[in-house]
Formats: structure tokens, C-alpha cells, sequence
């Protein structure tokens, strides 16, 4: 066990070390300044969007995974039909299609929520829901496609022979055991979303990660772009790592493979 995990994070620095070497060589080949600082520009934009990616996908697992059991429970229903259908639509539509439609309903007509900017919680709901759209849509469909083959395990026809309640079937065994490939997807988006929507970010005016680049590649301003493929790169591999080491957790059959590495 200790070696698989040794092994994960070694890949994950020899990773982060190759794409240093290669955004700071980069830096040699474009125009302007390459020792120009960055690092406290960047730290003032990660947190509105740390905030944003964090809310958007605690959003996005709660909708997600509860849908997804939904249209597992009543599959090839009419709402396992309107599920999946509600779960392409959010696929499909592209933030700067949702956006602005979002922003025309609940702003400026129903006037419910600001329109743009970044302060009190309340400029928060909106890109947070458009941002949690498309890995929310994603979430569902894995999880039902993942509670549905798990519905049809022995195990589970054993808790119904015992007389469990259905609720206690669902949560405890179908999700638990559902959970992985899940987990995976969660993981993947978690780091698109917290290396910064671009799209969203700019349609609300949020002066995140996302944002900033736009203006960045504006102005050309090059040492800022170079920062930021860094630390989208560090997150991406870090956000990998941590999947990795909550496989161990989530599931336990893959335990023993680590424990076949190790051998």
C-alpha cells in the first residue's frame, strides 16, 4: 500500500517538474518580460474562483448523484426519460448560451439576483449554477448508468430478500458501490472548474483565474498567461492525485491491487 502511494505521488512531481520546465521555456520564446512576478496577481484571483469551482460542484454532486438514483430507481420510465433528457440538455448547452439566458431571466427580468460582478453570496447563484450545469448533467448519467448495473448485483437481490427497505438499499449498498466511477467524473470536472472558467467568469464579470487570463490575452500579457498554464497544470495534477489516493478509500477492492503492485 505504501509503495502505490509513493509511486502516485512521485508520478504526480515528476509531472508537475516536466510541465515547469516547459512553461518556463516557453517563457523564453514570447515577447516581453519572462521575470516579470506573478505569483501575487494570481493569489488575488484563485480565491473567487476556488470559491466558485467549490460551490459549483458541492452543487453539482448533490443534483447529480440524486437525479442519477432517481432514473436508476424508475428506470425507462417517464422520469428516467425526463431525467436523462433534463441531463442532456445541461451537456449540451454551452455556458455562453446558459449564461446570458440566466442572466436575462433572473436578473433583468425577474430581477431575483445581480446580473454580474463579485461581493455578498447572493452574486454567487447564478455562474455557480450555470458553472455546475454541465458536470451536474455528466454526474447524473454516470450515476445512473453505474447505480443500474450495481441494481442488478446478487447482493442486492439478497438485501431485498432480507426484507431491507428500499432506502436503506439505495444508500447503503447501490451508492456506496456506485460511487467509483462517479467519483472519477467528480474529480475531472472538480479540475476544470477550479482552474477557472473562462466563459463563466468573463459573462459575470468574476475576477477569478478565468477572467483575468481573458484580459491577460488582451493585452498580451504573456508572463500572466505563463503563470496561470502552471498553476491549471499543478491543479490538474494534484486534483488527480487526490482521486487516486480516495480510490483506496471509496473502494476497497482496489486494496488488493495496490497490494499486487507492491509484490
Amino acid at each position: 500500500m505504501a509503495r502505490y502511494l509513493i509511486q502516485r505521488v512521485l508520478l504526480a512531481v515528476a509531472t508537475v517538474w516536466a510541465i515547469c520546465t516547459i512553461t518556463f521555456f516557453l517563457a523564453y520564446l514570447a515577447p516581453g518580460d519572462p521575470a516579470q512576478p506573478v505569483t501575487s496577481f494570481l493569489a488575488r484571483c484563485i480565491g473567487p474562483t476556488a470559491i466558485l469551482a467549490i460551490t459549483a460542484i458541492i452543487l453539482a454532486l448533490i443534483v447529480g448523484i440524486a437525479l442519477g438514483l432517481a432514473a436508476a430507481v424508475f428506470q425507462n420510465s417517464i422520469v428516467d426519460r425526463s431525467l436523462m433528457a433534463l441531463a442532456v440538455a445541461g451537456v449540451s448547452l454551452p455556458n455562453f448560451v446558459l449564461g446570458p439566458v440566466f442572466v436575462l431571466i433572473f436578473a433583468e427580468r425577474l430581477r431575483w439576483l445581480p446580473a454580474a460582478g463579485w461581493g455578498d453570496p447572493s452574486y454567487l447563484v447564478l455562474p455557480a449554477i450555470v458553472l455546475a450545469a454541465r458536470p451536474g448533467a455528466l454526474i447524473a448519467r454516470m450515476t445512473r448508468a453505474s447505480a443500474i448495473e450495481t441494481l442488478r448485483q446478487d447482493y442486492v437481490r439478497t438485501a431485498r430478500s432480507k426484507g431491507l427497505s428500499p432506502a436503506r438499499i439505495l444508500f447503503r449498498h447501490v451508492l456506496k458501490n456506485a460511487l467509483l466511477p462517479v467519483l472519477t467524473t467528480a474529480g475531472v470536472s472538480f479540475g476544470y472548474l477550479l482552474s477557472g472558467s473562462f466563459v463563466v467568469e468573463t459573462v459575470f464579470t468574476i475576477p477569478g483565474v478565468g477572467f483575468q487570463s481573458v484580459e491577460s490575452l488582451t493585452t498580451r500579457d504573456y508572463s500572466f498567461i505563463q503563470g496561470t498554464t502552471l498553476l491549471l497544470a499543478v491543479i490538474f495534477v494534484t486534483v488527480n492525485l487526490l482521486v487516486d489516493l480516495l480510490y483506496l478509500v471509496v473502494d476497497p477492492r482496489v486494496r488488493p491491487l495496490a497490494n499486487v503492485e507492491r509484490a
